[in-house]
């Protein structure tokens, strides 16, 4: 009887201490789970967020492709050269200083630029309606006919392109600044953007309103109808005497393409006109031209245009745009690529002005022949280098010649 009460004394006492433990236990178990529920919890906002960031990236219209560009050019030339006029180190030269005006224009210089660089955004989206799709182009580089004057070789932003793109089943639109139509081939020289420009490669980038509309044509072929409506000026300035015409500049293009095994055949032909306005008489510009590409094999590929017209400083010749001066200029080119990573390229331009309609002292003559090679060791990374003579033709001074070597050392993204 002892030994019972002894035992139902000590449950008593004991009682109390393991509720008082269990109960303790319990609330550290019940603080864990809560513990763990707010990290389910807050893992759980996490993901919905991530994902709906993700989601809302792939929603949008106009997803972003961001590419671009980092160039360094080294140039050695054995007399002054010139960009678009003014003397500028960027790998775009376009004619050789009068040495005759200036006799220390025919000095050496040698120059390292970084100016033609590019950066640039695509953005494509899904279709907005019933076989319309909308896609756009954004691109800056750094050449500038002020960075003559810049300091700390600090190279001012230049807008290459800026254009928004609707694009049906066989016709585009395309609203905002891009490549002219009228000359649209380029040569595959290694200056800025592959231009002989103010040497027979006519064509630049301008604001403008287009519709192309694209013909099948046999297997892999096409016909492209093109035209344009254009700023009428390659400045902003009211006193350009294309802007003072009043009208915009009228731009076409007949284009016949087709796919061959080493490349595209195109052959097409195009025109520009427009109204000069030039001491209170409005004149008439206009021009011509013919572009053909023949890909023939790898290691043989020819190219080239013609132009002729009448005030087309405004695409890029030594004519002027209101003095009612013409030109004849032309360039043509043979590429080979001899290895996927390995390519040649000689070519030759001229741009030739009517001389009975300048001033003494102006370009009567422009040419440039050029021959380079690019390697590619890897993919994003290339080599270049390009031998160009020049010879500019002073009307009364005779002719200003150079050798120009730059090198083109790329990485592109």
């Amino acid at each position: 009887m002892k030994r019972l009460v002894f035992v139902l004394s000590l449950a008593l006492i004991l009682l109390p201490v393991a509720s008082s433990m269990a109960a303790g236990k319990k609330k550290a178990g019940d603080e864990r789970i809560e513990k763990l529920e707010e990290e389910v919890v807050n893992l759980k906002e996490r993901l919905e967020k991530a994902e709906s960031d993700k989601k809302g990236e792939a929603s949008t219209n106009h997803p972003l492709k961001i590419y671009g560009l980092i160039v360094l050019n080294p140039t050695f030339a054995t007399a002054k050269t010139t960009l678009y006029g003014t003397r500028n180190s960027a790998a775009a030269l376009s004619s050789v200083k009068d040495k005759t005006a200036n006799a220390s224009d025919g000095n050496s210089w040698f120059g390292l630029t970084i100016q033609n660089s590019r950066l640039g955004i695509i953005w494509t989206g899904k279709e907005i309606a019933d076989n319309v799709k909308a896609s756009g182009l954004f691109e800056i580089d750094f050449v500038n006919i002020i960075n003559n004057a810049s300091y700390g070789t600090s190279p001012i932003p230049r807008i290459r392109h800026l254009s928004f793109t609707l694009e049906g089943k066989n016709w585009s639109i395309l609203m905002g600044q891009n490549w002219d139509i009228f000359s649209p081939l380029n040569t595959n020289s290694l200056s800025l953007g592959n231009n002989i420009w103010y040497q027979g490669n006519l064509g630049f980038r301008r604001p403008q309103l287009r519709f192309t509309y694209n013909i099948p044509a046999g297997t892999n072929g096409k016909v492209s109808l093109a035209a344009s409506v254009n700023h009428p000026s390659n400045t902003d300035d009211l006193y350009s005497g294309g802007m003072e015409g009043g009208i915009p500049y009228g731009e076409g293009l007949i284009q016949y393409t087709k796919g061959l095994k080493y490349g595209d055949l195109i052959v097409a032909v195009s025109g520009t006109g427009g109204t000069h306005r030039s001491n209170g008489k409005n004149k008439e510009m206009w021009g011509i031209a013919g572009s053909i590409n023949i890909p023939l094999h790898n290691y043989l590929t020819l190219k080239g245009e013609v132009e002729w017209g009448k005030d087309l400083g405004d695409f890029l010749t030594f004519a002027g745009s209101t003095g009612g001066v013409k030109n004849l200029g032309g360039w043509g080119q043979i590429s080979s690529k001899w290895h996927k990573k390995f390519e040649t390229n000689i070519g030759y331009g001229i741009d030739d002005i009517k001389k009975t309609s300048i001033a003494d002292g102006s370009v009567s003559r422009n040419q440039i022949a050029f021959g380079n090679f690019k390697y590619s060791p890897w993919t994003p990374f290339s080599i270049g280098v390009e031998y160009e003579y020049m010879r500019t033709t002073y009307k009364g001074h005779g002719a200003s010649p150079a050798h120009v070597v730059f090198g083109n050392f790329a990485y592109s993204f």
